[in-house]
């Protein structure tokens, strides 16, 4: 945001970022008006970023939403956040129509995130969100990531069925969170670049412009 902010100032004003904060110019102060209007056009400027950030606090699962320069949300009990496009409000609206929580089950959860994403992606005004593959799934009982099909039968036979009923809490047994977990997919660790030690030659010997 910083840097949005400077590149404006320079772009537009001719002036830096900290020359904006503290109203200082190099011969002297900025002129209270122009200091008021730059100040106005240049912290308007929409921060077109959002993220959520999860993981374990202890053995406590954690969720941070950061939006825009909007203030970091987030939650002891993790509620349910989504991010994105203006088709992201209809996801939301199913999920709490679901009434998707911690407590569900792994079987429920993944088919409302399935019914959501459908749905997300159907009443999305301008067509930015593009297919899904699977789903990330963090375990702290596990370590690294794992990965769970969009897309498939399974829960596809699950949306058909569930697609009039107002509940999906015979969902909620371990055969359902069985057949699920059967399809969850391990992550392989992404390859981990290291610097190769350098070389040092005997004394005495010519080096190539490279090695030096």
């Amino acid at each position: 945001m910083a840097r949005r902010y400077d590149w404006a100032a320079r772009i537009n004003f001719d002036v830096t970022l900290r020359q904006l904060q503290t109203g200082k110019l190099p011969h002297g102060q900025l002129d209270p008006v122009a200091w008021a209007e730059i100040k106005r056009d240049v912290f308007s400027i929409p921060l077109l970023a959002e993220v959520i950030v999860a993981g374990f606090l202890q053995d406590e699962p954690l969720l941070l939403k950061a939006s825009g320069k909007r203030d970091i949300e987030s939650d002891a009990d993790p509620p349910v956040f989504v991010i994105g496009s203006k088709g992201s409000r209809f996801a939301m609206e199913h999920l709490n129509r679901r009434g998707q929580n911690i407590h569900s089950s792994f079987a429920q959860t993944v088919l409302h995130i399935h019914e959501a994403l459908n749905r997300a992606k159907e009443k999305d005004p301008d067509g930015y969100i593009g297919k899904c593959d699977g789903y990330i799934i963090m375990n702290k009982d596990r370590n690294g990531f794992e990965q769970f099909p969009h897309n498939c039968a399974l829960v596809r036979g699950w949306a058909k069925v569930y697609a009039a009923r107002p509940s999906t809490l015979s969902l909620k047994t371990d055969l359902a969170n069985s057949q699920a977990e059967a399809l969850i997919r391990t992550l392989q660790p992404s390859p981990q670049f290291k610097r190769k030690p350098r070389r040092i030659k005997p004394s005495g010997s010519r080096k190539s412009g490279l090695e030096q």
